[in-house]
């Protein structure tokens, strides 16, 4: 029987055999490799393709609620229906056929309206923000 002393911290150490100490490594790869495992691949079926492309056309930006129905339609998790329309928006706009939304970026022209907007307004309603900027 072949021991070989293993050093846990400085103060101990544990005397294991060797074939215990191959079984107590392999456990520890068959754990390792167990927890890295890739997520699987869920590939939408073709109608289902056909539906979202259909929803595109009329919304290319849906909000959550219409989101959250397709994923119930499709049995597929919300984040898989949000990347889909990430994706397919993307994909149109490198064929130069999509404009993606950019944010808004003010002039300075803009900024001094609203800041003297906010400044008669503290706390606007929506009616005031509409009728001040829109």
């Amino acid at each position: 029987m072949i021991v070989k002393k293993l050093h846990i911290s400085q103060q101990s150490s544990v005397e294991v055999e060797v074939d215990q100490l191959e079984d107590l490594l392999e456990d520890e790869r068959s754990i390792r490799s167990k927890s890295y495992q890739k997520k699987a691949y869920i590939k939408f079926a073709n109608k289902d393709v056909r539906t979202l492309e259909a929803n595109f056309e009329k919304n290319n930006y849906p909000d959550l609620g219409e989101m959250k129905t397709m994923a119930g339609d499709f049995g597929v998790g919300l984040l898989k229906v949000e990347n889909w329309y990430k994706h397919h928006r993307r994909s149109l706009a490198k064929r130069g056929q999509f404009d993606i939304k950019t944010k808004k970026h003010f002039d300075n022209l803009e900024v001094n309206y609203l800041m003297e907007v906010f400044q008669n307004y503290p706390k606007p309603t929506f009616e005031q923000i509409k009728i001040a900027y829109f």
